[in-house]
């Protein structure tokens, strides 16, 4: 690459780097309108069946829906770490698709959902191996 268009990139670069120094910091409701929404619902030991508190979660994400009208709807479901990882994984997919299953019935469009099981990784907190954590037994939905 010729010297002079190696300067004039560098030089277009620093102007560009200038400029985003001028600009002012985003507002708080520009930052808020951008960060993802999350919604957890817990689940018992062993079981996908979406207990009361978790069912109110799930309305609250509806209504989010319906308001923010997100570009994409994850559910991200979470498992403890008793059993062997594949059993984890297993049980953080159902977690998941519970979620999943209850956000179509009522209306939200299947192509418009994304699933995630991440079994007993990216936990919320430090954990003891083998220790039961309601914390972990999770599906998180996620408005972006």
């Amino acid at each position: 690459m010729p010297r002079r268009l190696i300067t004039v990139a560098v030089l277009a670069a620093v102007a560009g780097l200038a400029a985003c120094a001028d600009a002012p910091p985003p507002t708080p409701a520009a930052t808020a309108a951008r960060a993802d929404r999350l919604f957890t619902v817990f689940f018992e030991p062993g079981s996908a069946a979406i207990p009361a508190e978790g069912r109110a979660s799930i309305e609250a994400a509806l209504a989010a829906v319906v308001q923010a009208r997100p570009r994409a709807v994850i559910v991200r479901g979470h498992a403890d770490d008793i059993g062997n990882v594949r059993q984890s994984m297993d049980t953080s997919l159902r977690h998941a698709r519970a979620v999943y299953d209850v956000l179509l019935d009522r209306g939200v469009p299947g192509d418009s959902v994304v699933i995630q099981g991440w079994g007993e990784f990216n936990q919320q907190i430090p954990n003891e191996p083998e220790v039961r954590q309601p914390e972990f037994r999770r599906a998180v939905i996620i408005l972006r």
